[in-house]
């Protein structure tokens, strides 16, 4: 079973709620509306974290292998 959280209808929660009826007018209940609040919340947030450590270190190390680094790296390989 999952964890319940509960929640108090606070004025700002209730105009939370209020809005998200208006977007999701099929949600069964008020918890299914804060359940999409959340969720979106969550997108939205993720959204703007960098994805991964590429994203982190992206150019960090410009500069540090010569030119044709890669190719002669490369050339070493079995084809």
């Amino acid at each position: 079973m999952l964890p319940r959280t509960y929640l108090t209808h606070t004025p700002p929660v209730e105009r939370a709620l209020s809005r998200a009826a208006l977007r999701w007018p099929d949600a069964s209940s008020r918890s299914a509306l804060f359940a999409r609040i959340a969720e979106e919340w969550v997108a939205a947030d993720l959204a703007d974290e960098p994805d991964t450590g590429v994203d982190a270190t992206a150019g960090k190390y410009t500069g540090v292998f010569p030119p044709g680094y890669l190719d002669d790296l490369r050339s070493e390989w079995d084809r």
